[in-house]
């Protein structure tokens, strides 16, 4: 839900943002799969990237549609009043990034935290599939679990009531107390007492 309402489907907790790595390219610095966490920055030009950071950024791929990318830092381009960036991928056969990547466009740097295989975990999750399987299956099963208890506990507490009703040959609603048997012998001598101090007045 917070990568839905989220700019582009990232979403920022405390300055860091969560993001499921979607091909090779990066190998063997992280791969396929994993989950990464970025250090975000506010794109206003303020944060100097600098040459072998890792960066996550806004692309546009051939259909026209924004991506977020993750690629090293391979050069800087610097103008008057201009600078960007020249990206490429770990991975030993990833060409150089055809575009140029504008200080505004990055979103953050990779701060070496990687989890395997966690990003397809996430991704899952946010499938028809997945919110079925991971939210609404376990959330049907807790209410079917709270149901049964109480059922069984009322079946449990009519049980009860039933007992002693045909224990005493009449109805009680409150189970009657349970005494021990050293508390009845107690009980019993007590009563005995009191019956011959009663006789000897």
């Amino acid at each position: 839900m917070l990568s839905a309402k989220a700019d582009i489907g990232v979403p920022n907790f405390g300055s860091y943002s969560f993001l499921s790595v979607k091909s090779n390219s990066m190998n063997p610095t992280f791969y396929k799969g994993d989950l990464i966490v970025i250090k975000r920055y506010a794109n206003d030009g303020r944060h100097e990237y600098k040459v072998d950071d890792v960066i996550s950024f806004v692309a546009k791929n051939n259909t026209g549609e924004y991506y977020v990318n993750t690629h090293r830092i391979h050069d800087i381009i610097e103008g008057a009043d201009y600078r960007a960036y020249i990206t490429k991928g770990d991975h030993p056969k990833a060409p150089v990034d055809e575009n140029h990547v504008p200080a505004s466009n990055i979103l953050g740097v990779y701060t070496g935290v990687r989890v395997a295989k966690l990003g397809s975990v996430l991704d899952f999750t946010k499938t028809p599939k997945g919110v079925v399987l991971m939210i609404v299956l376990p959330a049907a099963l807790i209410v079917i679990w709270q149901l049964f208890s109480y059922l069984r506990s009322l079946a449990v507490g009519k049980q009860v009531v039933n007992t002693t009703a045909t224990a005493t040959g009449t109805p009680s609603p409150v189970p009657q107390q349970y005494y021990p048997p050293a508390a009845e012998s107690e009980k019993e001598a007590i009563i005995q007492e009191y019956l011959r101090q009663q006789q000897a007045e």
